[in-house]
């Protein structure tokens, strides 16, 4: 079937889906309109059993375990809508005890009443199972060819050893899209700090700076809207470039502006440094407006000044 000329054919072609690298249904769609080309596949689809990316989106005990679709061809999106498979029994179930391809006509199928009402509804004569070396991701399944012939081992060994590599791609593409909530979430938390925060690299150009940090010190670059190096108190300057320089830290000290009488910050400068590397990579400022605190902190001295006059004064008046 497959000769050292068409071997290279397969692989060029195969190597098309990677344009999808970051969009799984995409990726998977493209790749059965790959088998399709290849194969003459009538109808096929594609369950996967997707990861929990948040907490919050934690699926119940019941659900840990369904194949989902994800991509079909051939097949009624209104049945595939409404039909999952799962691993602990049917198709889904053979699959993960045996983790290897399961026909129709086994052994398996025909003493398992639910794998066969599966592949009666779905239309198909083979299940595959979609590894990523670890574990089983997701099952594929196929019908014959369109003119009525089946697939032949070698073809479904073929197709099994692409959707290995088709499994790690989808396990990749999960953990970019868990990376990328994490470091959203991350940016959402940062830019909601009533602390200002402000990440500066080693060549001073500034990485991050949530709203605080731009309601402090961003007033001068109104026409970005953003936060520059140059737009920092000569002193906080003078303390983030003193961090990048020695790698130390700076612990918690007492700010106030010159240009801003009365204001007064607690600001504390970090290093990040990457891997056993000794110089800093970038800084942190984290400065907290403790203008309100000191004023309140007045108040209540004043107060309890004001309270003991007046009981010295009490005590003067019983006395006379």
């Amino acid at each position: 079937f497959v000769n050292a000329g068409q071997t290279l054919d397969v692989l060029r072609d195969f190597s098309s889906i990677l344009t999808h690298s970051l969009n799984a249904e995409a990726m998977l769609k493209q790749f059965l309109l790959f088998l399709r080309e290849i194969l003459s596949v009538n109808r096929a689809a594609i369950f996967l059993n997707r990861p929990t990316l948040s907490p919050a989106d934690a699926p119940a005990a019941e659900d840990h375990h369904r194949l989902r679709s994800a991509a079909a061809i051939g097949l009624s999106s209104g049945l595939l809508e409404h039909f999952e498979l799962s691993l602990d029994s049917g198709i889904g179930g053979q699959i993960s005890r045996l983790g290897r391809i399961l026909r129709r006509d086994s052994d398996e199928v025909r003493a398992d009443a639910e794998a066969q009402k599966e592949f009666e509804l779905l239309g198909a004569q083979v299940a595959v199972p979609i590894p990523d070396r670890d574990s089983i991701v997701g099952v594929a399944v196929f019908d014959g060819r369109v003119t009525g012939e089946l697939l032949v081992n070698v073809e479904l060994e073929l197709i099994f050893h692409l959707l290995e590599q088709v499994g790690l791609a989808l396990r990749n593409i999960w953990l970019h899209d868990q990376l990328a909530d994490n470091h959203e979430m991350m940016a959402d938390v940062l830019r909601e700090l009533s602390s200002a925060c402000i990440v500066v690299g080693r060549d001073l150009k500034v990485l991050h700076a949530n709203k605080a940090a731009r309601r402090h010190f961003g007033q001068k670059n109104r026409r970005t809207g953003g936060l520059e190096f140059s737009d920092m108190p000569q002193a906080l300057g003078a303390k983030i470039y003193q961090v990048l320089k020695t790698g130390a830290g700076i612990g918690p000290f007492r700010y106030e502006p010159e240009n801003s009488p009365g204001t007064i910050y607690s600001v504390s400068v970090v290093p990040f440094q990457r891997g056993n590397s000794v110089a800093p990579v970038s800084a942190l400022l984290t400065a907290d407006d403790l203008t309100q605190t000191e004023q309140l902190r007045k108040l209540e001295v004043e107060a309890a000044n004001l309270r003991l006059v007046k009981t010295m004064a009490d005590r003067l008046a019983h006395e006379v």
